[in-house]
């Protein structure tokens, strides 16, 4: 049965006794028997290869995402010690995808990275692998997606925006109550110039005050 290049690197020298409801056949191509050494998982290759284990780190586990104003931050958990890992490669695509090399956007020593200069309003899919020090790369995490989400602290409202934008300088919103809503404390929201009325920008609470912009009310 056909499986990835992705699934090889931990079939052969690893092995399994199945794969996908498919059992390893008792011989291999030369018709030795399989599996090698006696006791260890067949491999799914046409050779049966006398490795132990697989030469290649373990895939990523637990890869997680966190978006930001343009931004997304991975965090994963380290690979362990028999890997002997010595670096990760992130991988980046906007549609769900296998790792290659077209996709790639950096190498670290780290378990966590930070993405810059991501569109707010595109989905974005990331996927990691572990390198170790014989520099082979292994299998790709699971992939995950995310949108960045613009999160201040300057929120700005424009009397031309609105309130399906995000909230920043040149993606204003329209109503000072989504402001309101979207910010965290500390936060700090700019009005433009323009004139304020209607759902949104009426009876505003805050604290014990009250803004009324039901007429006209200039910045």
């Amino acid at each position: 049965k056909d499986f990835t290049l992705s699934n090889a690197s931990l079939m052969l020298g690893g092995g399994v006794a199945t794969y996908e409801g498919v059992a390893a056949p008792s011989v291999d191509f030369k018709g030795l028997t399989r599996p090698n050494p006696s006791g260890s998982n067949p491999d799914l290759g046409a050779y049966e290869n006398s490795l132990a284990k697989s030469p290649y780190p373990k895939p990523v586990k637990n890869l997680t995402a966190k978006g930001g104003a343009s931004k997304v931050t991975l965090t994963w958990n380290a690979n362990e010690t028999a890997d002997k890992v010595k670096s990760y490669k992130v991988y980046k695509h906007t549609a769900n995808f296998n790792v290659a090399s077209t996709y790639f956007v950096a190498s670290t020593t780290d378990t966590s990275y930070t993405i810059s200069n991501l569109d707010n309003a595109t989905r974005y899919y990331f996927r990691v692998t572990a390198v170790n020090e014989d520099d082979l790369e292994g299998t790709a995490s699971n992939s995950i997606d995310i949108t960045p989400k613009f999160s201040g602290p300057v929120w700005w409202v424009d009397a031309n925006g609105n309130d399906e934008n995000e909230g920043s300088k040149t993606s204003s919103f329209a109503s000072l109550q989504h402001a309101i809503e979207s910010a965290a404390s500390g936060d700090t929201i700019t009005i433009k110039q323009g004139r304020y009325e209607g759902t949104g920008n009426n009876n505003i609470e805050l604290g014990k005050g009250k803004i009324n912009f039901g007429v006209q009310y200039l910045f």
